[in-house]
């Protein structure tokens, strides 16, 4: 199903600070350009640049070798640097800019941990991070593994890979999104087509695992019906908010075994800029037991992905806090409050 509609009604983009932050502030300045599309006018930025001591990543050498003395120094004032450019070049858009070094070295947080202590801290609504890739590790120290962000933080987490920076691919003209039924699946494509540009076509895909059906026909159906029945919904959102889209039922095949393989094959079919994702908020032990569309989406990423919490993870964090009269920064290290992820 398609539809077209006259895409000028004006949209509520994100009004809240926008936390943008990367390794030693490595493509800070496209990324926070890119995530500037979801804000309006006024919103802050709070770029933050993530290092730490490279001694502490290697002990031994660092006894052996009294050049690395100085090497914490050296990525610290490298960082800064970075953050300087990127406040630099930023100073055109009339908005505030704030800027932070995340050092890994005054506690014991991983980069992703540390980056959901800084959204808390900073009441951001949106947090925006590129990191190389899986098999790129050995091109960064402190990779803010975008998996991890997603469940420790209780915000959306817009991911671009760096190598996306790199070749450019920043846009925002097609955005595609994968529905499972759930509330919070049509929660994440609400929160789409309030933030994300009118121009913007959104297309909306269903994908039914026929492994589900174990070669039961009957089975089988019922799931394409159900899988109907929700992109049917879906259509009706498009329409109910003059939105440019189209939806498309999908299903698992042997090129494509698994749901996550099937969105990331209709994303490249597609040519999507931008793939978003829901999360359901597991608990740990559920999401190592089943896994999660969303993490293994977010391992293969070739494009930006942006994903949504669940409604009632994003009020959790201010209400416990206003609640409780904690410092957000606190509850975040909670671990009773926000559970360490877990990850197939």
């Amino acid at each position: 199903m398609t539809l077209s509609s006259d895409p000028t009604p004006t949209q509520p983009l994100l009004s809240e600070p926008i936390l943008v932050a990367a390794e030693g502030g490595l493509g800070l300045h496209p990324l926070a350009r890119y995530a500037l599309k979801f804000a309006t006018q006024g919103s802050a930025l709070h770029l933050a640049a993530v290092t730490g001591d490279p001694r502490l990543l290697f002990p031994t050498i660092a006894l052996q070798a009294e050049d690395w003395l100085d090497a914490h120094e050296a990525v610290l004032s490298s960082s800064k640097a970075a953050l300087a450019s990127a406040e630099r070049r930023l100073a055109e858009t009339p908005r505030s800019v704030d800027t932070s070094v995340v050092d890994l070295s005054a506690h014991s947080l991983s980069p992703a941990q540390a980056v959901a202590s800084l959204a808390c801290r900073s009441n951001a609504s949106l947090v925006a991070i590129t990191a190389f890739g899986r098999g790129e590790r050995a091109r960064g120290m402190w990779r803010i593994d975008p998996e991890e962000l997603a469940s420790a933080s209780a915000c959306p987490v817009l991911y671009v890979p760096y190598a996306c920076l790199e070749d450019g691919h920043t846009g925002l003209d097609k955005v595609m999104i994968g529905l499972d039924g759930s509330d919070n699946s049509f929660e994440a494509l609400s929160f789409v087509m309030s933030h994300v540009p009118a121009a913007t076509r959104i297309h909306v895909v269903r994908v039914v695992d026929h492994a589900l059906g174990l070669r039961n026909t009957p089975r089988i159906t019922g799931l394409m019906r159900s899988g109907m029945r929700i992109l049917k919904r879906a259509y009706d959102m498009l329409i109910q908010c003059g939105r440019m889209g189209e939806t498309t039922l999908l299903g698992t095949s042997t090129s494509a075994r698994t749901v996550a393989e099937t969105k990331a094959h209709e994303a490249d079919r597609w040519n999507a800029d931008l793939v978003v994702l829901g999360t359901r908020g597991h608990s740990p032990f559920r999401r190592w037991l089943l896994g999660s569309v969303s993490e293994r989406s977010l391992r293969s990423a070739r494009r930006a992905v942006l994903i949504v919490p669940a409604l009632d993870d994003r009020a959790t964090l201010r209400g416990l806090c206003d609640a409780l009269g904690q410092d957000r920064d606190a509850v975040a290290e909670n671990s009773a409050i926000l559970p360490p992820p877990v990850f197939l």
